[in-house]
């Protein structure tokens, strides 16, 4: 997530668009949250929502926070959701590496 003020705490926040900040949460439900979260990822990647300064706040359960928890914090996930192999090919790369 970018670390970009938003509009409000610039010195021209009157003459900027209104912001509307983007939270974006992931439900629990294990494996399948995770997938999903996965899908998600990267359809607000393509749609360039991953890279708005609006998207302020991600949280997750379950699942949604295992998926966040590594698509945060591992380098080689985030690149793998946010590129173009399918996400089986992602998935299984995924659990190669976490079995190893």
């Amino acid at each position: 997530f970018s670390q970009t003020p938003s509009p409000a705490s610039s010195s021209d926040a009157a003459e900027a668009a209104p912001f509307k900040p983007i939270a974006w949460s992931v439900a629990g439900g294990g494996w399948r949250a995770m997938s999903s979260g996965m899908g998600f990822a990267r359809a607000m990647d393509r749609a360039g929502i991953l890279d708005d300064p609006s998207l302020q706040v991600a949280s997750g359960s379950s699942g949604g926070a295992w998926f966040l928890s590594q698509f945060s914090y591992s380098d080689n996930f985030h690149a793998a959701v946010r590129g173009n192999e399918s996400m089986g090919e992602v998935v299984n790369g995924w659990m190669e590496r976490q079995l190893a």
